[in-house]
């Protein structure tokens, strides 16, 4: 997809060899790749927030994962290990991905059996409409609002100034659109049913 973007590739780059070179890219630079202003905190308040649980839900492969995160192992430490769902987890079905939903169901649903087991008394199970997505992609805000999430989009700043003033997502109304997570006030979220 991205060499037909792009349209102007060099004719003999082949898609292994464009995969190849992207892999070198990602074990020099991942491994120590910096969190994004705003993020250690809020994580942080979170995870020390009662009735709020904490998932991922990331379509990158463990491998791609572990290089992105083994160096974050503070942050990382707020997300119960089970709550980590990733892209090539054999739980969801082979070639879905964002912007399908498949990979926030499964995290909520962990997230609801993990409550049940740990809890005496049998709680109701969180909702997708209770559940607050962070994304930072375009298919992630697709597959969170068709999961039935309410969806907190940090892109990237140039993606930003291109959708501020063109919400293109049905349910954008479920869309809270900000510059950087440091920006980001729970305020923001009118209308949010934060019930868990």
């Amino acid at each position: 997809m991205f060499r037909t973007w792009l349209k102007d590739l060099p004719s003999g780059v082949t898609e292994r060899d464009f995969l190849e070179r992207t892999d070198v890219l990602q074990k020099q630079y991942l491994p120590s790749a910096r969190l994004l202003p705003g993020v250690a905190e809020l994580v942080t308040r979170l995870s020390h927030t009662p009735n709020v649980h904490l998932a991922i839900a990331s379509s990158s492969s463990s491998a791609s994962f572990s290089l992105k995160t083994k160096h974050l192992s503070r942050l990382m430490s707020s997300f119960p290990q089970s709550n980590i769902i990733l892209g090539d987890d054999p739980r969801l079905p082979a070639g879905v991905a964002k912007p399908a939903p498949d990979i926030y169901h499964l995290a909520l649903q962990t997230v609801n059996s993990n409550l049940e087991k740990a809890t005496r008394q049998r709680e109701s199970p969180i909702l997708p409409r209770e559940c607050l997505v962070f994304e930072d992609s375009v298919s992630g805000v697709q597959a969170g609002l068709a999961a039935g999430m309410r969806v907190l989009w940090c892109p990237h700043i140039e993606l930003y100034d291109q959708y501020y003033a063109a919400r293109q997502f049905a349910g954008a109304e479920r869309v809270t659109l900000v510059r950087s997570l440091e920006d980001f006030r729970p305020e923001d979220l009118n209308g949010f049913d934060s019930g868990s």
